[in-house]
């Protein structure tokens, strides 16, 4: 080889064109990159796997993941007065959680047999009512479930009120909640 290719076969390997006769360059990868040591620990408030399945077995710390799952549980067991206990539990520590009345107006509402005393039946959806419009005052009145479920609540009063008049107006307002419950969605 003369000294002009020599000069041509250096430039082409510097250059890259001859990639056959170049020597491998280890690049970085994520493999080989050093890792940091964390300085702290992040503990996320959502967690992306699958939802534990509930037992009736209430937890001795009062977290919203347990009591939630235990609430299901009971619910599923058509044990409504041991949810509405637990939730009543559960608000007393933390009266904040809005959510937590619309779940215990819902276990009142489900649990209210159809036959029995209409004065028990018209206590124990008034105390569901009082639930779902605390929950919707206080702020998440943009959830749907809340307007629907006080339509349900609305509904089963017009059933039991003897005047017809009491009946309309109950039934004009159930219709509004509908209303905004399918508005929100």
């Amino acid at each position: 080889m003369g000294g002009g290719s020599k000069a041509i076969v250096l430039t082409a390997v510097l250059a890259g064109a001859l990639v056959g006769c170049r020597a491998e360059v280890a690049r970085s990868t994520a493999a080989i990159l050093p890792t940091e040591i964390p300085t702290r620990t992040i503990t996320p408030t959502v967690f992306h796997s699958p939802t534990p399945t509930p037992t009736a077995t209430p937890s001795p710390t009062l977290d919203i993941a347990s009591v939630m799952a235990t609430a299901l549980a009971f619910r599923a067991a058509e044990e409504y007065g041991r949810e509405i206990a637990l939730w009543e539990r559960y608000l007393a520590q933390d009266p904040d959680y809005v959510d937590g009345y619309y779940q215990r107006a819902t276990a009142r509402n489900w649990g209210v047999p159809g036959t029995g005393a209409v004065d028990r039946y018209i206590t124990v959806n008034l105390a569901a009512l009082a639930d779902l419009n605390h929950a919707i005052e206080t702020g998440l009145a943009a959830d749907g479930r809340y307007f629907w479920r006080r339509y349900n609540v609305l509904v089963d009063l017009v059933s039991v009120e003897p005047s017809r008049a009491n009946r309309d107006a109950l039934m004009r307002l159930a219709l509004e909640n509908l209303r905004a419950a399918n508005s929100i969605g």
